[in-house]
């Protein structure tokens, strides 16, 4: 623990601007000055803050110069004791997001399952891509609540109990996913779910509402398309699991690649055996779903049912 006492209320951290350094500093200059000055307003030492990260003053403050590549863990520790609100974790995930690609290092957040992370990569690397969820919102287009529901249904304890900084910093990582994808230029992209993703309570009707919000704004950007397969219509699920097709700009000649997530994995299938069985689900699910349009209508449909849940 920290030699000297300091109030940890939210009240008392001053969130201060991502731009307060010039803006061509690097990113790795922003954050190493963002955590000198949350310690300094917290009037705690360098050895005081090297306590949370059990380490010593020197790495501390190398940390804070900017002198040595820093580990997410580390500065998420300084975070944490530090009793940061969420403005100032906001600004540190951005700041630390900023670090990972002006380094070219890693695309993901250190929370971030082994299995997952080849298909961030894949998805800023893809000129196309193709989702389909039978179950839930796929991660990359979830709402910060939404992602949070889902992240504490996986996380909770039997008693509903869990790590909430934890918590957060998976939600931070999934907000980082679309983040990154826009930024590296943004593919084709195009999402169908079934219908009963859309019933599927994760939490309480906002929640919901606010993703079918999210949907249908991002439907409305061009290059994306959100289609639904009704429940009503008779039909079964083209494929039982969550499947992405990507296709990627490799030269001579464009590469594809399925990424199949199961329950606690996933596959990458790039056999063209079975791209072809994958590709013709991709088929059948397009025959399936209703048109953009009609699809938006029912997603505008399910938002007045939640938002009158609310009342």
């Amino acid at each position: 623990m920290p030699a000297e006492p300091y109030d940890r209320s939210p009240s008392t951290a001053r969130v201060l601007s991502l731009h307060r350094g010039r803006r061509d500093d690097p990113p790795a200059l922003l954050l190493g000055a963002q955590l000198r000055r949350m310690r300094e307003e917290r009037r705690l030492t360098l050895e005081a803050a090297a306590a949370f990260i059990r380490g010593s003053a020197s790495k501390v403050s190398r940390m804070e110069r900017a002198e040595s590549a820093v580990s997410e863990r580390d500065v998420w520790d300084l975070v944490e004791g530090y009793g940061s609100p969420a403005d100032e974790r906001a600004e540190i995930n951005e700041l630390l997001r900023r670090v990972r690609r002006d380094q070219g290092k890693k695309e993901y957040s250190d929370v971030t399952p082994g299995f997952l992370r080849r298909l961030v990569r894949l998805e800023q690397r893809a000129v196309r891509v193709f989702s389909y969820e039978p179950y839930a919102v796929p991660g990359l287009l979830q709402t910060p609540e939404y992602a949070r529901a889902m992240v504490l249904s996986e996380l909770a304890d039997e008693d509903g109990r869990a790590d909430e900084a934890l918590v957060e910093r998976h939600v931070f990582a999934r907000r980082n996913r679309w983040a990154d994808f826009c930024d590296a230029g943004g593919a084709e992209l195009l999402v169908i779910m079934d219908e009963r993703a859309l019933h599927w309570s994760v939490s309480d009707d906002a929640v919901m509402a606010g993703q079918l919000r999210r949907l249908l704004d991002l439907a409305e950007t061009d290059g994306i398309s959100i289609r639904v397969i009704p429940r009503d219509g008779g039909f079964r699920a083209p494929a039982p699991l969550a499947f992405t097709h990507l296709v990627l700009p490799d030269r001579p000649q464009q590469v594809q690649v399925v990424y199949v997530e199961k329950i606690d994995g996933a596959d990458y299938c790039t056999d063209e055996t079975r791209l072809e069985k994958y590709r013709a689900r991709m088929e059948r699910a397009m025959g399936l779903a209703l048109s953009w349009e009609d699809s938006a209508r029912l997603m505008r449909r399910l938002v007045r049912e939640k938002e009158a849940g609310e009342r």
